[in-house]
């Protein structure tokens, strides 16, 4: 109601006027909600708007059309994990499995290293419903790149699987960034890290071209 009084007349899109029709629908107020969007020039539509509108052909069992305008806010901003997470969503409900397969590996990589809550879920919907190897190797990544606070994360989508019961155990998955995980001694101090294909300055690493990679890499298990 606070939001109501300040709106303009013209319906102009505005981020608050977006957070006020994403209010509308939270609160179930779908006819209102749609006589707004009724009101906007699709033309004038931006991804949000599109979002909201799929959403709403989506509540009314209208998968069709909510594929449609999700399409079209994905036109508009392929790179928002929050329009893949909406795009999934709505394909869940009429695409086959090989389907989805093929539709998560159109995600530009770019999508799951923003800034967002949204990448994680995106990441456990993949998991939980679609293909759980492809999410750990996204998120083996993302590890490389910031272990300190993808960690966290990592567990969570791995024990998220284990609670949905996702058969983790399916087949061995293969990391093209990380080789194996090494315990050596240094000097009299055991060291536990992980060896990697790829650069990083991080003290949990090692990098398979640096001199003591290279060492390691030449020994067998257990030596």
């Amino acid at each position: 109601e606070i939001i109501e009084l300040v709106l303009s007349e013209n319906n102009v899109i505005s981020p608050l006027y977006t957070h006020y029709l994403n209010s509308l629908l939270a609160l179930e107020q779908y006819t209102s909600l749609q006589n707004h969007l009724d009101k906007i020039p699709e033309n004038e539509w931006n991804f949000e708007i599109f979002i909201i509108q799929s959403s709403c052909f989506a509540l009314n069992n209208d998968y069709l059309n909510a594929k449609k305008n999700i399409d079209k806010a994905l036109e508009i901003h392929n790179l928002s994990a929050y329009v893949w997470l909406n795009k999934l969503s709505i394909e869940l409900k009429i695409s086959t499995l090989p389907e989805l397969k093929n539709i998560i590996h159109e995600i530009p990589f770019d999508v799951f290293t923003e800034n967002s809550n949204y990448v994680f879920s995106l990441l456990k919907l993949i998991s939980n419903n679609i293909d759980y190897v492809f999410s750990q190797k996204i998120i083996a990544k993302l590890f490389i790149s910031d272990p300190t606070n993808i960690a966290n994360e990592v567990c969570k989508l791995h024990f998220n699987a284990i609670t949905s019961n996702i058969d983790i155990t399916q087949e061995p998955i293969v990391y093209p960034e990380i080789r194996y995980g090494v315990e050596y001694e240094l000097q009299s101090k055991t060291y536990f890290k992980l060896l990697i294909n790829s650069s990083s300055k991080n003290s949990h690493f090692i990098e398979s071209s640096s001199v003591l990679g290279k060492i390691l890499s030449n020994l067998k298990i257990g030596e």
